[in-house]
């Protein structure tokens, strides 16, 4: 596959807990306006690679960059204004804050005036508009991610990493996360995908990569992850 092409990129990253490796020389890259999936078991080290990325975790080896420019090493708000945000699986958001103070706060991390980000979050999620001055603790857990997701996208984001969007949601809210994911792909958002549920992710990516061990074991187009859907399972799901 041409990598050249590639706007991120995750470059031989090597990730220790101690002396146990959780990630061992993982490469990975997503072009603009593309939505890619890591897939992989608990414990593979999914979630692992997007707190690199983000800067909350420290790499013993390899490299991240984006347009060219390496950020590793940053701290996570310079990581923000790099223009990489990540949409955690536990939310982190302010939960005594209104809704609205939440998003606004996505957009003081790179300086912005608000208002028209803000519009725009409000025109994409409208239940987030109607409770706009509701404490974020009161929201469903589909709100929540709702509102997570919106805060996100104040911060103007180049590319977002999704961390288990889906994770704890009731059927009802997981189509409607599908939705709003598909959403987002149709507007052009470049877009790295962590899903523990395998149909959802594979209708809405374009590429994957499967994780087991902390190791790229499996990489290519969505296509194939559909034709080849329960061998893949069953080799690295069980």
């Amino acid at each position: 596959m041409e990598t050249n092409d590639f706007f991120f990129r995750v470059e031989d990253v090597h990730v220790h807990y101690g002396k146990a490796a959780a990630l061992s020389g993982v490469s990975l890259g997503v072009r603009r306006s593309e939505v890619v999936t890591l897939l992989g078991a608990n414990g593979s080290g999914k979630t692992t690679l997007l707190n690199t990325v983000s800067g909350f975790l420290p790499l013993t080896a390899g490299d991240v960059r984006i347009e060219g420019r390496s950020i590793r090493g940053q701290a996570p708000h310079a990581v923000v204004r790099a223009g990489v945000v990540q949409v955690s699986q536990y939310r982190d958001l302010f939960p005594q804050l209104s809704v609205r103070d939440n998003l606004v706060l996505g957009a003081a991390v790179r300086g912005d005036d608000s208002d028209e980000a803000l519009e725009g979050v409000y025109a994409k999620f409208p239940r987030l508009k109607e409770r706009h001055a509701q404490k974020a603790i009161t929201l469903s857990g589909g709100e929540q991610q709702m509102l997570a997701i919106g805060r996100a996208l104040m911060t103007r984001p180049e590319i977002i990493l999704l961390d288990e969007p889906s994770a704890g949601l009731a059927p009802m809210f997981v189509d409607e996360i599908a939705r709003i994911m598909r959403e987002l792909k149709d507007e052009g958002r470049t877009m790295l995908l962590v899903e523990q549920n395998m149909r959802l992710a594979m209708n809405i990516a374009d590429r994957f990569y499967i994780l087991r061990d902390g190791v790229v074991r499996e990489e290519g187009h969505c296509d194939h992850l559909r034709a080849n859907f329960d061998a893949l399972a069953r080799e690295h799901y069980l």
